[in-house]
């Protein structure tokens, strides 16, 4: 998201509405000068399990009406050209709203899941994940029809949702002239998984590799080692 708000401020009025935990305040400091404006609501911890055919847990976590009321009171103040959503949760604030929109697609969680489900041996464990496979793909696809333009990260994702025209690509990077590592010591770590654990995405894809990679890995080598960093890493 770093990026984008550097690459459209050069051209265009940006105004950013985001959710916001203690932790992240100071990092507004550093968006400010690519932002008009900079609007937020704190984010309420919680977790939901969702047992809805229609309508995954994660995504219910990110509803919250004062979200709601900001990004409808900022549309009546600004009358932007264009709203940009940022990553799955945040395409529920699209319902309603009649300003052309654009969702940004980090990652397609139904195909996380698939990829387990293609390796699930046990039968009730292949029923479960089929379930959650069917139920996400369908709330996603039909997610992303709404929108008048989708864009995604990688050409597999674009060409998996069949949106034609209206789905673009636009690959991760990281600005090294503005992120530089600092010094640090080294250890000796084979593998080292680095993600914020409050993401869904993240999570199945830590899941994923303890219980079906790691495995194969350890099986070859004993000796390996793995840690795991980012927010929520430790729950």
């Amino acid at each position: 998201m770093f990026e984008q708000l550097k690459y459209l401020s050069a051209s265009k009025n940006v105004y950013l509405i985001s959710f916001l935990r203690d932790y992240e305040a100071d990092g507004l400091e550093y968006l400010k000068p690519f932002c008009q404006e900079i609007s937020w609501v704190r984010i309420k911890e919680r977790e939901r399990k969702s047992y809805s055919f229609t309508e995954p847990g994660f995504i219910k976590n990110y509803y919250s009406k004062d979200m709601e009321s900001l990004i409808l009171k900022k549309i009546k103040e600004i009358c932007p050209d264009i709203l940009q959503f940022e990553y799955l949760p945040m395409a529920q604030y699209k319902n309603g709203l009649k300003v052309r929109s654009i969702l940004t697609e980090h990652q397609l969680g139904f195909l996380c899941i698939k990829k387990e489900l293609d390796i699930e041996k046990n039968v009730f464990k292949r029923a479960l994940l089929y379930l959650r496979y069917k139920r996400l793909m369908d709330y996603e696809l039909n997610t992303l029809r709404k929108f008048d333009n989708v864009v995604f990260l990688n050409d597999k994702e674009a060409q998996r949702t069949f949106l034609g025209p209206k789905s673009f690509v636009s690959s991760m990077g990281v600005d090294t002239e503005y992120f530089t590592p600092g010094k640090s010591r080294l250890e000796d770590t084979d593998l080292i998984f680095i993600g914020n654990f409050d993401s869904f995405q993240n999570i199945d894809s830590m899941r994923f590799l303890v219980d079906y990679i790691w495995p194969l890995i350890i099986s070859k080598r004993s000796s390996a080692t793995f840690k795991i960093a980012g927010y929520k890493s430790k729950e």
